[in-house]
């Protein structure tokens, strides 16, 4: 199994690059050989299903294209799925609720009883707390205690509170790593071939570059300067340079196909490189 992690600001489009790189890598991987030179069929079938790959993938990020469902390589995981997982039987969410961009800025949560309401039901005076702010206010507190007045936070703030500040707080900073290893060793067992790889497409921390780096995987570093949530990031990567490529998606998805292209050739070529020395 080979490692690829996407890290990036939020909003910044990493899930959805890491679909299209799999999806890339995917029809490279169906031609033998095609990495080692420029092959008309494979970039013509790239090309052909780029559009529609994205407009698939905004509408469900998990949806599978036809032409490589009965032959996939390239699989996509997340740090993150483990605990909303926690946070769907915590607040009666779904699991489209999660994965919805939309649903997870506009499903409020009262900390103080769990209720759930939508921002356009609520006074227009509200305040929202972010993680960070949450994180602050209870790091202050002597001990866990209940929240006794009202105090709300969008479904996305409630993940990264609970996943970062609240169990990585208690259980320690490699509490996903350690329980992603666990959950992880079945499937690593039956993918273990060379042309196998895992995407994770929500790298946010130290440790999580280190798990990837540790396993002799690349880390690609994405960036959307135009977004709204450009210049907002809750994890400790500012100063970690350990990333290999870089992208920046000015607009739409449309606008790196070629920056797609070119990775998952690389990153294809580079692995079967590797193979070749240690033979």
């Amino acid at each position: 199994m080979n490692y690829v992690g996407i890290r990036g600001h939020r909003g910044s489009g990493k899930k959805s690059f890491a679909a299209l790189l799999g999806n890339t890598m995917d029809i490279l991987l169906k031609y033998p050989f095609t990495y080692r030179h420029y092959d008309r069929e494979t970039r013509y079938e790239f090309d052909n299903n780029y559009e529609e790959w994205v407009n698939a993938i905004m509408t469900s990020p998990n949806s599978i294209p036809p032409e490589i469902a009965d032959l996939k390589y390239v699989y996509l995981d997340a740090f993150g799925d483990i605990p909303k997982t926690f946070v769907q039987l915590m607040l009666g969410v779904t699991a489209e609720d999660l994965d919805n961009n939309d649903t997870k800025d506009n499903l409020i949560i009262n900390l103080k009883d769990f209720s759930k309401t939508w921002r356009d039901e609520l006074p227009e005076d509200l305040e929202l707390m972010t993680a960070e702010q949450v994180y602050e206010m209870r790091y202050t507190m002597s001990a866990p205690s209940a929240i006794k007045f009202d105090a709300y936070m969008t479904l996305r703030e409630f993940v990264l509170y609970f996943g970062k500040d609240v169990m990585q707080r208690y259980m320690g900073l490699n509490v996903w790593i350690k329980a992603l290893s666990a959950n992880s060793e079945l499937f690593n067992n039956l993918f273990s071939e060379d042309t196998s790889y895992k995407i994770y497409c929500d790298i946010k921390t130290k440790s999580e570059v280190s798990y990837v780096k540790d396993k002799g995987g690349i880390i690609i570093k994405i960036s959307r300067p135009n977004h709204k949530k450009a210049g907002r990031y809750v994890d400790d990567l500012r100063s970690d340079s350990r990333y290999d490529y870089t992208v920046t998606i000015n607009g739409d998805l449309m606008s790196v196909k070629e920056d797609v292209w070119k990775i998952a050739n690389e990153i294809i070529r580079n692995t079967h490189d590797k193979k070749e020395e240690n033979n």
